[in-house]
């Protein structure tokens, strides 16, 4: 078994390999690898929501973190991303897809309300300071 912070370290440098992968992808002038590096994102973000609250109870098993490489590695190097994502995930989002469309915007909508919020109590209270400065000059 191979130390956790080793495994770790390795896949931080794995996915950041993968960035880079994805950039070239972009300058690239066929489609085929920008396909491949979007269903790989999609479902590495998907593992890694999934990891967030499972992460405490998987971690114990043994080879994890090798499992959890290995993984990777099926996702971007022989394009196990795009395979799942044909075979499964587009198929399931879709059926979804309004439901998350309408979460997304309820989540929006509230974000930009406390963000608005938060900023009129920052304006508030930065008056309030200006206001204190000049009175003390």
């Amino acid at each position: 078994m191979i130390p956790a912070f080793v495994m770790s370290f390795l896949t931080s440098v794995l996915v950041l390999f993968y960035g880079y992968k994805s950039f070239k992808a972009l300058d690239s002038t066929g489609e085929q690898d920008d396909v491949q590096w979007l269903t790989f994102w999609l479902l590495y973000s998907g593992l890694n929501f999934i990891e967030y609250f499972s992460d405490t109870l998987l971690f114990w098993l043994p080879f994890y973190y090798e499992i959890k490489f290995g993984i990777l590695v099926y996702l971007g190097y022989f394009r196990g991303a795009k395979f799942w994502y044909d075979s499964a995930l587009k198929s399931w989002i879709k059926s979804k897809e309004t439901t998350i469309d309408s979460a997304i915007q309820t989540a929006e909508s509230k974000a930009k309300g406390y963000a608005d919020q938060a900023q009129g109590i920052v304006k508030e209270k930065a008056q309030k300071v200006a206001n204190q400065a000049v009175n003390m000059a």
